[in-house]
């Protein structure tokens, strides 16, 4: 699963909202479907939305 552009993020965001309210079990179709999204969408922002710095967490 890719996410070329911000409308594919938006409909991503929404969808991974939609299976996270489901509270699919692990192996469940829903599931496997979220864990790519996710990793999808952690690409996607990683590439777009970068933090750029050194930032501590006090």
């Amino acid at each position: 699963m890719e996410i070329r552009n911000h409308d594919d993020y938006e409909s991503s965001l929404e969808r991974i909202d939609a299976l996270y309210q489901l509270n699919p079990k692990a192996g469940t179709p829903e599931h496997t479907e979220m864990e790519a999204l996710a990793a999808a969408l952690l690409c996607y922002e990683n590439r777009h939305f970068p933090i750029v710095g050194d930032f501590m967490l006090n």
